[in-house]
């Protein structure tokens, strides 16, 4: 793991590049290049202000498809954050959906993530693209989750 201090402007050069590579020839299920599903995610997070929220926004889905792993993202000169936050945003084999969802949860960066990965995954256009069962099958998936991120305070 590396120590190296953190450069928020190199790291999201890095992880831009490396999320372009990852989903080369991707295609969403609207038909448009999945990097777009993730710049528009990556893009809710101002690269100066949140430099590590941008960085990891990049990075949320490369581990979906085990297209890169944490130590291949580290090899790269991801630094550990950005790879902590990833793996929490990255099913792990077997893991079911309230496990998914509670590890999220520990992190307040991996759940602004997955909320903003959400909403753009929620988008009308997208789900207009789909089939009906397709769509109401995926609305239910996606109301499900922010349940799930949104854990119920005591008392209500």
């Amino acid at each position: 793991m590396s120590t190296a201090p953190f450069d928020g402007s190199a790291q999201t050069v890095l992880a831009r590049g490396l999320a372009q590579l990852a989903h080369r020839g991707q295609v969403d299920r609207d038909g448009a290049p999945f990097i777009a599903h993730v710049a528009r995610v990556a893009a809710r997070f101002d690269p100066t202000a949140y430099p590590l929220a941008h960085a990891a926004a990049w990075l949320h889905d490369v581990g979906a498809h085990r297209r890169l792993s944490s130590a291949e993202l580290e090899a790269a000169g991801i630094h550990h954050a950005i790879v902590h936050v990833v793996d929490l945003l990255t099913r792990g084999r077997g893991m079911d959906d309230p496990q998914y969802y509670e590890r999220i949860l520990s992190n307040p960066l991996a759940r602004a993530i997955k909320l903003a990965d959400l909403d753009d995954r929620s988008r009308r256009d997208r789900l207009d693209a789909v089939d009906t069962d397709t769509r109401d099958r995926l609305q239910r998936r996606y109301r499900r989750a922010r349940r799930l991120l949104t854990p119920q305070k005591a008392g209500n």
